[in-house]
């Protein structure tokens, strides 16, 4: 890839999140979604402190820098999404503790099944950590794909009648 366009790719996504950050203060958005607002402070965050570690050139520090902010980035993804939630259940008061009690349960299932997934797929003679990294982190982020998609369609689907 040309190193112009990596570099652009690298800024531009912290540029926008810093925008949104601007826009959430701006708006008072931050008072209503906190936890969203800290995933995307976080990110920004997260940015400078990896890019200049992939730019030094040092393996190994970015290595261990990418996978710990990549399990907090997915631990702060999670609360979104149950912050997400949350606000559709707003007008549903007695709902929201059920709620909230099935969304910890099925997102400790859905962990788990991440977990078995790549244990059983993974043949430990022919690949290395790093491929049983890359291949949790895809299953993680299909898991916070369908703890979104539990949150926002289906309740959707519901009152549109679809």
């Amino acid at each position: 890839m040309n190193a112009n366009i990596e570099l652009a790719l690298w800024i531009a996504h912290p540029v926008l999140e810093l925008v949104l950050v601007a826009i959430m203060l701006r708006r008072g958005l931050h008072r209503t979604f906190p936890v969203f607002f800290a995933y995307t402070a976080f990110e920004v965050v997260d940015f400078l402190i990896l890019f200049p570690i992939y730019r030094s050139g040092g393996i190994m520090p970015y290595f261990y820098a990418y996978w710990l902010s990549a399990a907090i980035s997915l631990a702060i993804g999670f609360k979104v999404i149950h912050e997400i939630f949350l606000d559709v259940l707003r007008p549903y008061p007695n709902l929201k503790d059920l709620g909230t009690l099935l969304f910890k349960w099925a997102a400790l299932v859905m962990f788990l099944v991440a977990m078995v997934v790549t244990t059983l797929d993974v043949d430990r003679s022919k690949t290395t950590r790093l491929a049983e990294l890359r291949l949790q982190s895809k299953n993680m982020a299909m898991t916070w794909l369908d703890m979104l998609l539990s949150v926002t369609l289906r309740p959707m689907a519901r009152f549109t009648r679809l």
